[in-house]
């Protein structure tokens, strides 16, 4: 009877933890994976421009986002080392976000049911888990975790969330530092995306009124916090606080221009769904369904299923860990259509949660939920729109943007999970589902980002040509195309005379790197965007009669008259700039998307 009642435990205790371990193995080969490719790949048009931006902010005033000067800093603790960047901005979003899941579960242990105390190595272990789906983030559009303004906001939004989950902690030091710690996240949303920290803040006074309304005067030191860390910046940047008003008002009407016209539909895209194809809709559905069956057959009073349960996973697991190390094959041309990988993957990582939650939903619901409940139902409807609040103000569609930060969603069903309050073994088998489902997903995603590169033309493995850094002298591995355009462009500056430190006109509108490799002054602003016809030709306008015209002379300018989306030369002319009067230096085949276009380098006579 001992012996078979201690075969019974041992049994439970491999059911309970096996899926656990070998998850976890899977999520750190991810993040290995992520760190491995650190040093391969660059982007000529978006990264390009993040680095100037980190490179020297004050020269970029006038701009509508300020991650530049928050991560410029960053920048020069890692000696502008691209590659020590791209890790420490990868390794700090990581650890963000798991010290927020990590805080989310011990809220559910204490607000939840007893089926919630996971202990403290499984605790940790489920923290992990759900940080899988960061490295959506991390790859934002499959770029390398370069910083930008997306992660600044996502970073941001986390920790203003764990700000709020301190909010009822028992210790009054914790309580108090989290609306420091609230008020800290609202100001690095607001140094990514204004748009996105207006919309956090109606967000957390909706919450506030709602479950902390006893609380809610607190919310003006959150309020002052961030008001001092701006006048703080405000006055780093511009040297007075109505000079950085001004300036930034001017730097959010390009951003204005630059979310297209469908800006006037922002509150209508709010609530578009995703737009997916019929088989894409099937493999949802399919999905939801399997998880749905999932926590039947585990929770089913019939053992036999237990270890199909147990195969069913470790099956995924597996498929996940062949297909991110590249030993069974993956059709990852299949999504590489006008980018709505994130529509797929991102949206993807919520048919399994769908599943679990409609498995585990209880009949009398009306009836089911009391007030400790009733406070993770609101948080975890928090979390659920944080990607939207993240997205909020994008040219996108807003499930593509959202889905870089799936991870709330992820962490919304959870929440939503333990405020359903379902038994031990119906708990255990949801977050199993859903944990593992995602880690499928993300070993996709992980495949699909190293094959299919932003705007780059090798698979990263075969990505063997180093570039180095003209600033830093550091090294990285770049593409054949893109090696042969900078090395050729290189050689012909070089050769009629251009200087490090330079004037360099960019009206290609793509091609900010050029002035980063080229150690070339960008004036004005890092990137003069082109392709928005009529209102790019405002905006240079706007942005060059600000200049002094010392900042204008002896420049050189770069062309491409055929290119996907050139800034027209005449705009120059009214600055005493005539390209026909310039001197051609030589001209270069540009790779772009997948296409070649011919450049011409021009300098002044």
């Amino acid at each position: 009877m001992k012996v078979a009642l201690l075969a019974g435990k041992i049994g439970v205790s491999i059911k309970y933890n096996l899926v656990f371990v070998i998850s976890t193995l899977v999520t750190l080969f991810i993040l290995f994976r992520a760190i491995y490719f650190a040093p391969r790949g660059f982007d000529l048009t978006d990264e390009s421009y993040y680095l100037m931006w980190m490179t020297d902010p004050w020269a970029y005033k006038l701009e509508g986002r300020l991650f530049g000067f928050f991560y410029h800093p960053l920048y020069l603790l890692v000696g502008g080392d691209i590659t020590y960047l791209r890790l420490a901005n990868l390794l700090v979003t990581w650890l963000l976000f798991y010290g927020l899941a990590l805080t989310l579960i011990k809220k559910i242990e204490l607000h939840s049911v007893s089926s919630w105390s996971l202990g403290k190595t499984h605790r940790y272990l489920a923290a992990l888990l759900l940080t899988t789906p960061v490295q959506l983030l991390a790859n934002f559009v499959c770029l390398p975790a370069t910083p930008s303004y997306n992660s600044l906001c996502a970073q941001g939004l986390a920790i203003a969330l764990w700000g709020l989950l301190l909010i009822d902690h028992k210790c009054q030091v914790f309580a108090f530092s989290s609306w420091v710690i609230l008020g800290l996240g609202g100001y690095m949303t607001f140094m990514g995306k204004f748009s996105s920290a207006m919309l956090l803040t109606i967000g957390v006074t909706l919450y506030l009124l709602a479950s902390h309304r006893n609380q809610l005067p607190y919310f003006f030191l959150a309020v002052v916090v961030a008001l001092t860390a701006l006048v703080v910046s405000a006055v780093t940047v511009n040297g007075s606080i109505g000079s950085f008003i001004y300036e930034y008002k001017l730097g959010l009407q390009w951003v204005s221009v630059e979310g297209s016209p469908q800006r006037y539909q922002l509150w209508l895209k709010f609530f578009k769904g995703p737009s997916l194809k019929g088989w894409q809709w099937l493999v949802f559905f399919a999905v939801v369904s399997l998880s749905y069956a999932y926590v039947k057959c585990y929770i089913s009073s019939q053992r036999k299923y237990d270890l199909l349960c147990e195969l069913f996973l470790m099956t995924i697991l597996t498929l996940g860990i062949g297909v991110t190390s590249g030993f069974l094959p993956f059709p990852s041309q299949l999504f590489h259509y006008a980018r709505i990988h994130y529509g797929l993957f991102g949206f993807g990582l919520l048919a399994a949660p769908i599943g679990a939650l409609l498995a585990c939903w209880p009949q009398n619901w009306k009836h089911h939920f009391r007030d400790s409940q009733v406070s993770l139902l609101k948080f975890a409807l928090l979390l659920v729109i944080m990607p939207h609040i993240f997205a909020f103000g994008t040219g996108h569609p807003y499930f593509f943007q959202a889905s870089a930060v799936a991870v709330f969603w992820l962490m919304g069903a959870v929440t939503l999970l333990a405020a359903l309050g379902p038994d031990r073994d119906k708990t255990v088998a949801a977050f199993k589902i859903m944990a593992t489902a995602s880690l499928l997903i993300m070993c996709c995603f992980t495949r699909y980002s190293e094959e299919y590169p932003y705007r780059q033309s090798q698979h990263l493995l075969q990505q063997r040509q180093i570039i180095t850094a003209p600033d830093t002298g550091h090294v990285f591995i770049v593409t054949d195309d893109i090696h042969d355009y900078l090395v050729a462009l290189q050689k012909i500056a070089t050769a009629a005379g251009f200087k490090k430190g330079q004037c360099l006109i960019d009206i290609t509108g793509h091609s900010p790197g050029v002035a980063y490799f080229l150690g070339a002054k960008a004036p004005g602003a890092p990137w003069l965007v082109g392709g928005y016809g009529e209102a790019s030709k405002l905006w240079l306008t706007l942005l060059f009669d600000r200049l002094p015209p010392s900042d204008l002379e002896g420049c050189w300018v770069l062309l491409e008259p055929q290119g996907p989306r050139p800034n027209d030369p005449v705009w120059l002319t009214q600055y005493g700039l005539y390209v026909e009067d310039m001197t051609e230096v030589g001209a270069i085949m540009a790779p772009y998307a997948g296409r070649i276009y011919r450049q011409i380098l021009l300098k002044p006579k």
